[in-house]
């Protein structure tokens, strides 16, 4: 969001309203560290990064290019619940289609909710800070509800495609036991805990109730599916990765549409978002794991493959079958070698394509990065708004 070129409003939304930055106060509203004290409305300056870390505070929610003050002290689910109400109530006067995309921040840290969510749980033999995760989920709960019966008063609840789903697996929480289970692994992993949620569609005619399917679904085939079901088409020439999985979800069981999974390519082994195992591939119900991965000309590599743990390399690439062991036990790559050795060349075809990984220094994405030499935003404090501050000639090569 550092420049407003890249903002809802210019990429293709009518309007916007919400949040650009990650772990912000659910009713303060104020952008800062996931490692911070739990915010609240009343006392957010207190909310600050851990001790030595830049006090990045800065006031995050806008309506299209302004901020919005007047929502702080309001919940961000209260506040996306509503927005939605009013839109839902327009379109269904108006008699044309709408998408809506809804970014809740429950249940992403710092983990927050209202007095009266959490008691709602107080009576159960858990910690603490389950009964918080768990009063923040009830308020998400409650804001799906207001959704549907909006859609539902403005006669459009049957005739409407809802899509539920994550972005990526829950974090380790102190106090909340089995996050993920029985996957293996937690976000900012390659393992199955960290990239495998699942997901809900809602689509009264268009798909059988209560029905499931094991096909893969990746998040980049939502665009295409939804496109294709409201009558459109992707052309080719956008480049999308993501492909049409509809008839998957509209008939369980019928053959997998998508037969692969990149789960991750991170060359850069002692940095980067994602922690090791740096790249993973499923192709099929197979899926190999490497300890770190090195794409030739990024972070001063001159060759492509799989590196080993330096500390345990025989351990190292790693195979298991998704079908038979979702919980990622039983490494198979000394008994399976030619899997292995095909997923590899796989994964070299996919690497050979991609871009050096985000850094939160410069020059951020490599040196031929356009914005390479963009400045960090400076720090506003809590009362100030976290918006934009470069501008730049458009990017030619990625943004």
């Amino acid at each position: 969001m550092h420049d407003t070129r890249f903002w809802p409003v210019n990429r293709g939304f009518d309007d916007h309203s919400g949040y650009f930055q990650g772990c912000g106060g659910y009713a303060s509203h104020v952008a800062s560290c996931c490692d911070a004290p739990r915010p609240n409305a009343s006392d957010f300056l207190h909310y600050i990064c851990a001790s030595g870390a830049p006090d990045y505070r800065g006031y995050d929610w806008f309506n299209n290019l302004a901020p919005a003050p007047a929502v702080n002290g309001t919940p961000s689910s209260d506040v996306i619940a509503g927005l939605a109400e009013a839109a839902i109530a327009r379109g269904g006067a108006a008699g044309s289609p709408i998408f809506l995309y809804l970014p809740f921040q429950n249940i992403h840290a710092p983990y927050d909710a209202l007095p009266a969510s959490v008691a709602r749980f107080a009576h159960l033999p858990i910690s603490p800070q389950q009964m918080q995760m768990f009063g923040y989920i009830y308020e998400l709960d409650v804001a799906v509800g207001r959704i549907t019966a909006a859609l539902s008063s403005a006669g459009i609840l049957e005739d409407s495609v809802i899509v539920v789903v994550s972005d990526n697996g829950a974090p380790a929480a102190a106090g909340v036991e089995f996050r993920n289970f029985p996957l293996r692994g937690f976000k900012s992993e390659t393992w199955e805990g960290g990239t495998r949620v699942p997901g809900v569609v809602f689509a009264p005619g268009r798909l059988p109730a209560g029905a499931t399917t094991d096909a893969m679904v990746h998040v980049t085939d939502w665009v295409p599916t939804l496109v294709a079901l409201a009558g459109g088409a992707v052309s080719p020439s956008e480049g999308l990765d993501g492909v049409d999985v509809w008839p998957n979800l509209a008939a369980p069981g019928s053959p997998a549409i998508r037969g692969e999974v990149v789960h991750n390519i991170n060359p850069l082994c002692s940095g980067g978002q994602f922690g090791s195992p740096k790249a993973a591939l499923r192709v099929g119900e197979m899926k190999l794991l490497c300890w770190c991965y090195a794409v030739a000309g990024i972070d001063g590599a001159t060759t492509t493959g799989c590196t080993p743990d330096p500390a345990h390399p025989s351990d190292w690439p790693q195979l298991y079958n998704l079908t038979a062991d979702i919980s990622e036990t039983t490494n198979l790559a000394p008994a399976m070698p030619g899997v292995v050795k095909a997923l590899e060349a796989r994964l070299a075809v996919i690497a050979a394509a991609s871009v050096e990984p985000m850094q939160w220094v410069p020059p951020y994405q490599g040196a031929d990065y356009y914005c390479a030499d963009c400045p960090l935003r400076n720090k506003t404090g809590p009362y100030a708004p976290w918006d934009a501050w470069v501008t730049r000639a458009p990017p030619t090569q990625k943004g």
